[in-house]
């Protein structure tokens, strides 16, 4: 049976998605040349997605294809800004580097990273803080408009022909439904840090599934 550990951007990178959120509203207003509010998001949304709740609300049609591709331009723009002007606007998990080091060595274990952001700016901030990611695995806002959608398309990529496939969801903030048996593996986090936790060794956290 292949294995596929599944992460959430969040889950390999501490960061502040409403700062995300605030640039991508900036990249609305700066293509538009208007001020512009969100549509509401609970929680993290993915970006796309989100743009185009916005742009329904406000404007009741869909963005062009040219006109989105100038927000996402331009909410790259305003990334890069960000992380030179602020040291740690973006913290790798500690240990997680270590995870994925211990995944590749192993022939049916397979991880992915879902993010909800666009693909330059994922690997942007991936790279940003050292993990090398435009040689792993990563589904993207431009490939799906949600995290099911984007598991979905992780699990196809993963599953061989008449070979069974379990998921394990990596510190899942996603809202994602399985239809299918999966574990959640949940790092434990800091009680005085709010949204920071140290990875443990690979055989700590999949004890039970070696």
């Amino acid at each position: 049976m292949r294995k596929l550990a599944v992460f959430s951007l969040s889950a390999v990178l501490r960061y502040e998605y409403a700062t995300f959120q605030r640039f991508a509203q900036m990249s609305i207003e700066k293509v538009e040349g208007e001020p512009f509010s969100l549509a509401p998001a609970d929680g993290e949304k993915n970006i796309q997605q989100l743009l185009l709740e916005t742009y329904r609300l406000h404007k009741q049609e869909q963005p062009s294809a040219a006109k989105l591709k100038k927000i996402e331009k331009q909410f790259s723009k305003y990334l890069k800004k960000y992380f030179v002007q602020e040291e740690v606007s973006f913290e790798v998990r500690p240990g997680v580097q270590n995870i994925f080091n211990h995944i590749e060595k192993r022939k049916n274990w397979k991880y992915c990273i879902l993010s909800p952001y666009w693909n330059k700016a994922t690997h942007q901030v991936l790279e940003s803080c050292g993990v090398y990611s435009k040689n792993k695995f990563t589904i993207t806002a431009n490939q799906a408009l949600t995290a099911q959608e984007q598991l979905e398309i992780a699990m196809a990529r993963t599953k061989k022909k008449n070979k069974g496939l379990k998921v394990f969801l990596v510190n899942e903030n996603l809202n994602i439904e399985l239809n299918k048996p999966f574990e959640l593996i949940q790092p434990k986090g800091s009680k005085s840090a709010p949204n920071y936790f140290i990875y443990p060794k690979f055989s700590e956290l999949f004890k039970a599934h070696l």
